[in-house]
């Protein structure tokens, strides 16, 4: 009984390393697709010489995931040697890339909501208007949840709420309101988030802003 368990496990296990092995090379050329894509989005939002790639680590056994596991690569620089994106991006590295891979990503995807936190991490000026404008791209198919500091990005928001944060009291106390029926107030804040919001150049900034 033992032997033909033996035998029943072995062809069981053929077969399943020749479906893994399958399952890997799709993989790659999926995976190769999505980076292809990526990485003209990694350069429009900075990275003009960056390297994206997939690589498929393969490991001694098997999961139900198949018999590799997916790294993401990533050289922020040219002449830089690809290393794994969780071993060397900064915060703002890994907010872009992220953000370029969720827009190619969110054409394929059946995500309703999708919340970025922040996503322009250490991200300013004409790169800030080029994050917005992916995650309108995005907001086109999905509904866009985002936190930000960024004037450029707000700007490109359907509506707008201000999240404030008091801890006069004995514990803090976050409140959230909408300020995206009047523009006086959108205006108010984008100026605000611009430096001064009684600053004649920053309330004309934070209005060309809002009509761009």
């Amino acid at each position: 009984t033992l032997e033909r368990l033996n035998s029943e496990l072995a062809v069981a296990e053929a077969t399943a390393r020749k479906v893994a092995a399958k399952l890997r090379r799709e993989r790659e050329k999926a995976g190769k697709n999505l980076t292809e894509k990526a990485a003209k989005i990694v350069k429009d939002l900075g990275f003009e010489k960056a390297g994206l790639e997939v690589k498929m680590i393969e490991e001694a056994s098997m999961s139900p995931h198949g018999d590799a596991r997916p790294e993401l690569l990533f050289s922020p620089n040219v002449g830089e040697p690809l290393m794994p994106l969780v071993k060397i991006a900064s915060s703002g590295e890994l907010a872009r890339v992220m953000l370029a891979l969720k827009t190619v990503l969110a054409e394929v995807d059946d995500i309703p909501v999708l919340v970025f936190d922040e996503v322009d991490a250490n991200v300013g000026g004409e790169i800030g208007m080029v994050v917005g404008a992916k995650m309108a791209e995005i907001a086109r198919k999905h509904q866009v949840f985002c936190v930000t500091h960024l004037p450029q990005v707000a700007a490109l928001a359907g509506q707008h709420f201000v999240v404030e944060k008091n801890q006069s009291g004995s514990r803090a106390v976050v409140t959230i309101d909408s300020v995206h029926g009047e523009e006086d107030q959108r205006i108010g804040e984008l100026a605000r988030m611009l430096g001064d919001r009684n600053a004649k150049s920053a309330i004309a900034h934070a209005s060309e802003l809002l009509n761009a």
